[in-house]
């Protein structure tokens, strides 16, 4: 749990000696083991000699969690050396294969990923200067400034592979600030809503950090524990932050058993179960409390295994297997969520419908409460898709089956009922869908069969009608559609970028004329921009202008968030003539 650096040293040639150095300990970097059980030690390590000087160095090392972690080292006799964060966007990343990347709904510019190692990571922008030796530097100034991507928060460290996850922004009143939840589905039966923390508020709002570091702690996760605890910081005599848990009566982990210890004892045992990797100790060494780590949001990969995660304030129980897929859509005052499990029967293979109502005097106002199940799968459920607005809903999987769902609210009864659906719709299992935005007529699939269908509902009649499709070189995995609307355009219907499992990404447009609807190739991300494995989401994010406007603007350039199975998340800025560059 640690990395040493060794230095050389003449022998004393005394007797019975036969060598001519001897090694000796210079340093001792890391002790990971003091931060928290997540931490699994160092893989390797390298020395970094520092450009324009000869006096120091830096040493770089990589961990179990992915994260790169550096040390600057001075010429005391390499003992007086001090700890810093990189300059540049945060090393790393997820080391295992990432399975859904969704975008903040508030237009701030965060993007989260889940993956199978276990984390939920979220990314935000920072704005860095590039001077002429190529370093990254935090900056103020507007000459040379460019917008990177670090990982500021990692909301959940679980001891399950996460298969999918989403925002539900939360409804305000007052004209206070919005907030959102996160919701996650893993390799377990239950859902899990974490509140975000007041210290992601704060990086949103443009505030300045904490001089002390403690304050943005949110919540800590015991020992052998899967729930991450709300616990609160508090300013002492001398301004220093206490750390300390909020203890709730209750089950744990769904189990239905009671704490019968005093809560006194409670509050102990977890600040004792705390003490080793508690954010105080971190704030005691002197990286954290350099000028580059006072100034700045971006957090240090100790911080980030433990003390930056989110309270988990729900647990969510309806399926029988694994979760597979969700989407969640905020409609009128309601928030709505859609979840599904892995499933070999129809029975299990039902999509629950769960809604949050606001402003409500009953029990369950504020809560996330199970309205429906709609029952038409035969197995495992893919994909779920919302419409923007709420009142439709997309349903594809490996029965080789698309369902499409409309809104009865303002009705007594369930909120959705099955307008269309189509058997067979592909030759093989559908990996995913997609709504044309403003457009509720029009909804995409892509196959294993390698093929984009586009089809369109009929408002008539319970029919799907394939208006166009389009054959790729490997199997359709994932696809989006560019959120804004082309109204104006008369022959424009959407932009849509489609990922295939060779990692191959394509961006087209559909082109309407005459009644018929065909696809123009704008172009093909090229490597090594792409990913190498294969790409399992792909999400636009547009900016608020456009998205409530009928026009694309054509003078700014489009972010599109990739996760993929080779461990990468990748935010490329396009323009609608070429690719630019890759921002994570």
């Amino acid at each position: 749990s640690s990395v040493c650096l060794w230095t050389s040293v003449r022998g004393s040639h005394e007797e019975g000696c036969d060598f001519e150095t001897d090694w000796q300990l210079a340093v001792r970097c890391g002790l990971l083991g003091d931060v928290g059980t997540h931490a699994s030690g160092f893989f390797g390590g390298e020395i970094c000699p520092e450009s324009g000087t000869e006096s120091s160095f830096s040493l770089l090392a990589h961990s179990f969690g992915g994260g790169l972690h550096s040390w600057a080292i001075t010429e005391e006799g390499c003992k007086g050396f001090r700890a810093h964060a990189q300059l540049g966007p945060t090393g790393g990343g997820h080391v295992a294969a990432v399975h859904d990347i969704v975008w903040d709904p508030r237009e701030t510019g965060l993007v989260l990923s889940v993956s199978a190692d276990k984390t939920t990571r979220l990314f935000g922008p920072r704005t860095v200067v590039v001077n002429r030796n190529n370093d990254a530097k935090d900056t103020d100034s507007s000459d040379e400034q460019q917008d990177l991507y670090c990982e500021l928060f990692r909301p959940q460290v679980h001891g399950h592979a996460i298969f999918c996850a989403t925002f539900s922004a939360l409804h305000t009143i007052d004209g206070q600030a919005p907030k959102v939840e996160l919701i996650s589905g893993a390799e377990e039966k239950v859902l899990r809503v974490f509140e975000e923390p007041r210290a992601l508020r704060d990086y949103i709002a443009g505030s300045k950090p904490p001089k002390d570091r403690a304050f943005t702690v949110a919540a800590s996760l015991p020992e052998l524990g899967l729930s991450n605890k709300v616990i609160h910081a508090r300013a002492n005599d001398s301004g220093s932050a206490e750390i300390g848990l909020v203890v709730e009566d209750g089950d744990d982990e769904g189990t239905g058993e009671r704490d019968t210890a005093t809560e006194h004892e409670r509050e102990q045992a977890a600040l004792d179960d705390q003490k080793r990797g508690s954010i105080s100790e971190l704030c005691s060494q002197a990286f954290a409390h350099s000028d580059t780590m006072k100034n700045s949001w971006q957090p240090l990969e100790e911080e980030l295994m433990q003390d930056r995660l989110w309270v988990e304030s729900e647990k969510l129980y309806a399926h029988g297997n694994d979760i597979s897929a969700m989407a969640s859509v905020q409609c009128m005052s309601d928030a709505l969520l859609a979840s599904a499990c892995k499933s070999s029967t129809a029975d299990h293979a039902a999509i629950v419908i769960w809604v949050k109502t606001f402003g409500s005097t009953t029990n369950t106002a504020g809560r996330w409460v199970e309205s429906q199940r709609l029952k038409f799968h035969d197995l495992t459920v893919e994909a779920l898709e919302f419409s923007a607005d709420g009142l439709s809903l997309c349903s594809v999987g490996r029965d080789r089956k698309i369902c499409v769902y409309e809104s009865c609210f303002g009705s007594e009864g369930e909120p959705f009922r099955l307008k269309a659906s189509q058997t067979e719709a592909h030759a093989r299992m559908i990996n995913c869908a997609g709504w044309v935005p403003h457009n509720n007529q029009y909804v995409a699939s892509g196959s294993r069969d390698k093929r984009v269908k586009l089809w369109k509902i009929s408002p008539d009649s319970s029919t799907l009608t394939v208006e166009m499709q389009e054959e790729f070189d490997g199997a359709v995995t994932a696809l989006n559609f560019l959120p804004c609307s082309f109204q104006q355009k008369g022959d424009i219907l959407a932009v849509l970028a489609v990922g295939l499992e060779t990692g191959d990404i394509s961006v087209a447009r559909l082109i309407r004329s005459n009644n018929a609807v065909s696809s123009e190739a704008l172009y093909k991300i090229p490597w090594p921009l792409h990913p190498a494995g294969r790409v399992q989401r792909l999400r636009w994010k547009a900016s608020a202008q456009e998205r409530h406007s009928n026009r694309l603007h054509t003078q700014h350039c489009h972010l599109l968030a990739v996760a993929s199975t080779d461990h990468s998340v990748r935010i490329l800025e396009i323009e609608f003539t070429d690719i630019t560059r890759c921002l994570l």
